[in-house]
């Protein structure tokens, strides 16, 4: 019953506070959703709920998860396990250490997938050193080592994954940091209070070394119904049925880079000092003024400004919809996305919150 709940109501989010306590709350009706909700952020670890069922959680990052601190405020903490340490823990807990239960299907979610069997039969170890190459932690050079490895069989063609390969990188506070994404599904039987989710496991790279910085936990597989990409996860579904109007909405039918010329035409306004302000424009169904910017002549950024603290709440679960999990929540419950279309910044403000969108840096 509840897996059918969980995706008949999945666009019905509501957040609820974790361990921490709530620095936020409010109640309003999401433009988008069209229901009542109650909203509670906490700096670190927002959730949501869907009429009473959890949605989606970040662990607290006051206790270790899986046997890593994950989630810190702090992007470069000792704290955080290296990539390898991270992922052997998290397989360690699967098989039920540091207190966890045994999950009854534990599939891998990302180019990996195809290789379950093989996986299962190595040694942890090996398990570890084949899923960090396969999902591209050593980049082109990882899949020659693996195919000469033979951890997989011997004689594996790797050339689709050479040739799909990508590198992923996010900015935060001008520093760019290579990205990568990671993501499991569990399934923990009927008897279990909820019985199954999927975790994403977001690694940065910080001082050359790869670190487990963030996890995400959804309860349910509606990912996979929601046709949009998660940026930094490798082999994803086919991108050709994203609906671009809902994904693309904040460029208003314009591209980075359009001439300022070309802009005040199709909007019938003039630009002042390398802006044009749209008045009474919106932006999630949420009234806002759109102040779109430029440089050298060309389109370099886009500001929604909302007049009310509501519309912050409402952008936060819009936007993840779309982008899913908010990169990083900084201490004034700022959030950031970055993805192939846009580096994304929502701030938090009492009376005039506003979110920024500007072409991504690579």
């Amino acid at each position: 019953m509840k897996r059918i709940l969980v995706l008949a109501l999945a666009f019905i989010l509501l957040i609820s506070t974790n361990s921490f306590a709530a620095l936020l709350s409010k109640g309003f009706t999401h433009p988008e959703v069209g229901e009542y909700l109650t909203v509670q952020i906490d700096a670190c670890s927002p959730s949501f709920d869907i009429y009473g069922f959890t949605f989606v959680t970040f662990p607290p990052s006051s206790e270790r998860y899986r046997g890593s601190y994950v989630n810190l405020l702090s992007i470069c903490s000792s704290a955080y396990s290296d990539a390898r340490t991270g992922l052997t823990n998290i397989l360690r807990s699967v098989e039920g250490e540091f207190g966890y239960a045994k999950p009854i299907l534990f599939e891998y979610r990302g180019p990996e997938s195809e290789f379950t069997e093989q996986l299962n039969a190595l040694e942890l170890n090996d398990k570890v050193e084949a899923l960090l190459l396969l999902n591209g932690f050593e980049g082109v050079e990882g899949y020659q080592k693996l195919a000469q490895s033979g951890l997989l069989g011997e004689d594996i063609d790797f050339s689709d994954f050479i040739n799909a390969y990508r590198d992923y990188e996010v900015v935060l506070f001008d520093e760019c940091y290579p990205y990568r994404v990671m993501s499991f599904y569990f399934d923990e039987g009927d008897d279990a209070a909820i019985e199954y989710y999927t975790e994403r496991y977001h690694f940065l790279k910080i001082k050359e070394e790869w670190k487990l910085f963030r996890v995400v936990k959804e309860y349910s597989s509606y990912y996979v119904e929601r046709k949009v990409p998660i940026y930094g996860l490798s082999f994803l579904e086919d991108h050709s049925t994203i609906d671009y109007n809902f994904y693309f909405e904040p460029l208003l039918g314009f591209n980075w880079g359009d001439d300022i010329q070309k802009v005040e035409t199709e909007l019938g306004l003039t630009a002042e000092k390398h802006q044009i302000v749209i008045e009474d424009s919106e932006l999630y169904r949420l009234p806002a003024k759109a102040i779109l910017k430029f440089t050298d002549g060309k389109l370099s950024s886009i500001t929604y400004q909302f007049d009310v603290v509501e519309s912050y709440y409402a952008s936060y679960l819009s936007s993840y919809l779309r982008y899913y999990d908010p990169i990083y929540v900084d201490n004034d419950l700022n959030m950031y996305w970055c993805n192939d279309a846009f580096d994304i910044k929502l701030n938090y403000h009492s009376s005039s919150p506003s979110i920024i969108f500007s072409p991504h840096k690579k």
